[in-house]
Formats: structure tokens, sequence, C-alpha cells
């Protein structure tokens, strides 16, 4: 009821996915609701070139080990999607979790899963992660739970590195398109599909690089951004 009280009485509702545009727009057809996709802050590029430099493919994965999302992608990726992978192609990956170790039950669950593979990082909280976004080659968001921002996608898309994602952990962003900005895996063997195909043939990474960076600078750029919501506020508030 306060929400629907709300949004009658709003002259203009901003949201920043495409599935809550739709949600929304289906429950108050007569408010102005407008799709902005979310910038993010610093739009340098860190990953410019360079794929599997060393024979072997560096994957990153970012946020608090026993966080909800964190936890459910990490158990995720060590369960259903690296036993699917022979033992050729985990012999040629590393794999680096940045993100809050509180040393919790969860937290142990995930090092005692990860302590099963060679080359397995859990690093911690960083204070700079632009360094493990240089020299990593494909960032993995592997949650099944669709909720948050999406911001580990955007930051992605920002700094050049590809993503791989089940479809909950990329839900309504704008403009992706899975193997062409993005790669999407519905099950956990088109995941570990993705993984060995990349391993094969990383040039896929570097048209995913490229392409990720242009949808970035199409739909959600600052400029972009800054340009759409003055137009918007032009259009539907009035001042006095």
């Amino acid at each position: 009821k306060v929400e629907t009280l709300i949004a009658k009485s709003t002259s203009l509702m901003i949201t920043i996915s495409e599935t809550e545009t739709k949600k929304y727009k289906s429950r108050w057809p007569k408010s102005n609701i407008h799709l902005f996709p979310i910038s993010w802050h610093d739009e340098k590029i860190i990953k410019k070139d360079g794929f599997l430099t060393n024979s072997k493919i560096n994957l990153i994965h970012i946020g608090r080990v026993d966080g909800f999302l964190g936890y459910q992608s990490l158990k995720y990726i060590f369960e259903k999607v690296f036993p699917l992978l022979p033992d050729t192609y985990l012999n040629k990956i590393n794999f680096n979790i940045v993100g809050l170790d509180n040393n919790s039950v969860k937290s142990t669950e995930i090092k005692t899963l990860a302590m099963k593979y060679k080359n397995v990082q859990i690093l911690g909280f960083v204070d700079d992660i632009k360094p493990f976004y240089s020299s990593s080659d494909l960032h993995l968001v592997a949650s099944k739970y669709a909720t948050g921002a999406r911001t580990r996608i955007i930051e992605s898309l920002v700094y050049g590195v590809p993503v791989l994602s089940t479809p909950e952990s990329a839900d309504g962003l704008v403009g992706l398109s899975n193997e062409d900005n993005i790669l999407i895996a519905q099950s956990d063997k088109e995941f570990s599909s993705a993984i060995k195909s990349v391993i094969d043939n990383p040039k896929i990474l570097e048209d995913i690089r490229i392409n990720g960076r242009r949808t970035y600078e199409k739909y959600y750029s600052q400029k972009v951004n800054s340009r759409a919501l003055k137009e918007l506020l032009n259009k539907h508030i009035h001042y006095t």
C-alpha cells in the first residue's frame, strides 16, 4: 500500500533494470517509469589486451565469501561446475577469489570445497581491486539468485574483463547478448563448457571484452545517463 501511494504521488520513477521496469509498469501503468541503467564511478579501461598469457586462464570471483550471493556462487562453481571439467582443463586454471573472509561457518565450507582443486587462492578483502582485474581473463558470476544491482557485471564491462554468468546473475541488465558481450550459461554443463571453450580459443575473450565495453558506453556510461537524466527532469519535473 505504501509503495502504491508513493507511485501515485511521484512525478518520475527511475529504475535500474529491465526486469523491475516491466514489473512496475504493470503495477502502475499510469506512472512515469523510466529505465536508467546504473553507471560506474570510474570509467577507465583496465584490461586492454592479453588473454591466457601464461598458457593458463586466470579466473576471478569477487564478493564476500560468506555473503549470500558470494557463497551461493562459489558453492555452485565448486560443487556443480568444476567437477565437470577434466583434469586437462583444471590444470590450466588459476582461480583467485577476492572478497571479505570472516572465517565463518560458510567461509570454512567454501575453503573446504576449494581444497579439492589446484591453483585456487582465497585472497580475502583487498584495498584495490584493479590489479586483480588487470591480471584476470574471465570473471565468474555464478549465483542462481537474481538480487542486487548486478554491480559486479557492470564493473567488469567498464574495466574490460569478460564475464561468465548465470542468467539469474545477469537478470535485468540492459543490452547483454550471450557470446557477444557476455557469456551466459543456462546449466552446469554450459558453464563448464564455456570455460573449456575460452581455454581452447582465447580470441573469444578479446571479442567479448571489446563488445562489453561498447555496450557499457552505449547504455550505461555517465555521459549517456547524464543526458538522459536531464531530459527526464526537464520533461517530468516542474520547478516552482
